[in-house]
């Protein structure tokens, strides 16, 4: 995970990351206590960086918070859609783990990786309510091609193949389908 990337993102679209904003870890070993398995270790970053930023974790989609996190057919959900549908990772896939959303009773793929699943969350967060001035609306594709000077293209992947274009405090996130 790019945190520098991570963060700077946090600093130029919502406020930066300020002391109180993560979970202790206190709080996150009590919680690995109780879940009966260690976190993922870059999601255990996120909750002590800034699991309590509702900015950043709750304007759309909700990070669950680490007390309430509940193994299920030996997956972790961790975080859940607006329509309470939960993506989560699976316990045994390593340090970068992919993400995966749940469709009826099965597990599917969502993200190849926990950590394009972090930085697809905190666009998605901001475009849909996380910042103050936020707004959906249609692009033409041609707009699309062309980039302000200042300007980056971030691929988000998922299943929507989603991706943002960001510069400054002004983020645009799409589909490329």
């Amino acid at each position: 995970m790019d945190w520098p990337l991570y963060e700077r993102i946090i600093t130029q679209l919502f406020e930066p990351v300020a002391e109180g904003d993560g979970i202790p870890d206190d709080e996150l070993d009590t919680a690995e206590a109780q879940l009966g398995h260690p976190l993922p270790p870059l999601l255990r970053q996120l909750y002590n960086l800034c699991g309590r930023r509702g900015d950043l974790h709750q304007a759309s989609e909700l990070l669950l918070l680490p007390t309430t996190l509940q193994v299920r057919e030996g997956y972790l959900p961790f975080y859940q859609s607006a329509e309470q549908v939960p993506w989560a990772v699976s316990l045994n896939h390593g340090d970068d783990p992919p993400v995966f959303r749940q469709n009826g009773s099965d597990w599917e793929p969502d993200y190849p990786t926990l950590s394009q699943f972090l930085l697809a969350m905190l666009f998605w967060q901001a475009v849909n309510g996380g910042v103050d001035y936020y707004a959906h609306g249609t692009v033409p594709v041609v707009a699309l091609r062309q980039l302000p000077a200042g300007w980056e293209r971030i691929p988000l992947g998922g299943d929507w193949d989603l991706e943002a274009l960001w510069g400054g405090k002004v983020a645009l996130v799409y589909s490329k389908h």
